[in-house]
């Protein structure tokens, strides 16, 4: 019995190894492509709630998409999504980077 937990951590580590290559992968997949995704990404929020606009400093532009201040805080978004997936191979050090990022934006609403 003892040797199955052993067996079954052993597999759970390993699906997190392999986790975390198939993400890493794919983002390499799409990395360059940062800009426009950020776009899609934000685009697609504000059709889910168009509410959540009013939170962020570019709410009345008249072109969202081509206001600068959305498109660089689209890519910075993306950018730091992919900080985040190259940081999966050192969780302990990524972890606090991600919760003051959270710490930060709990404050914008």
């Amino acid at each position: 019995e003892h040797s199955s937990s052993r067996n079954e951590g052993s597999s759970k580590e390993e699906r997190a190894r392999r986790m975390k290559v198939l993400v890493q992968q794919s983002w390499g997949k799409v990395s360059d492509k940062v800009d426009e995704l950020g776009v899609v990404f934000f685009r697609k929020i504000f059709t889910l709630a168009p509410a959540m606009l009013q939170i962020f400093p570019f709410r009345d532009a008249t072109d969202l998409e081509a206001d600068p201040r959305y498109r660089e805080h689209a890519s910075n978004v993306m950018r730091t999504v992919g900080t985040a997936v190259s940081g999966l191979s050192d969780v302990k050090r990524l972890l606090p980077v991600l919760k003051a990022l959270g710490v930060r934006h709990a404050g914008y609403g």
